[in-house]
């Protein structure tokens, strides 16, 4: 489940780490470092509305995102690279 930034977010200021976890199905870890991020990278509420949770995660943990799409586009296997391996196809 991705994390829901946003609403984290929102609930922090008014609720405990812990009802915020609760509220939004995520750890209380992942809660705890969402609001520190947000203190250290000074994200100011009212959050604009037009920022959807993955902006805003980029924007709270850009380090992962980036780390995630060099893994996407750079680790291939070898053959892959070739053009030797082939797609399954459905239903054989």
């Amino acid at each position: 489940m991705a994390i829901q930034y946003r609403k984290i977010l929102e609930l922090a200021p008014d609720h405990s780490q812990r009802s915020v976890a609760a509220s939004t199905g995520h750890s209380h870890r992942e809660v705890k470092e969402v609001i520190e991020r947000e203190k250290h990278v000074e994200l100011a509420p009212p959050i604009d509305l037009n920022l959807t949770d993955t902006q805003l995660g980029r924007i709270l943990f850009p380090e992962l995102f980036v780390a995630a799409r060099i893994i996407s586009t750079t680790y291939l296997p070898k053959a892959a690279t070739k053009g030797k391996v082939r797609p399954k196809r459905g239903g054989d």
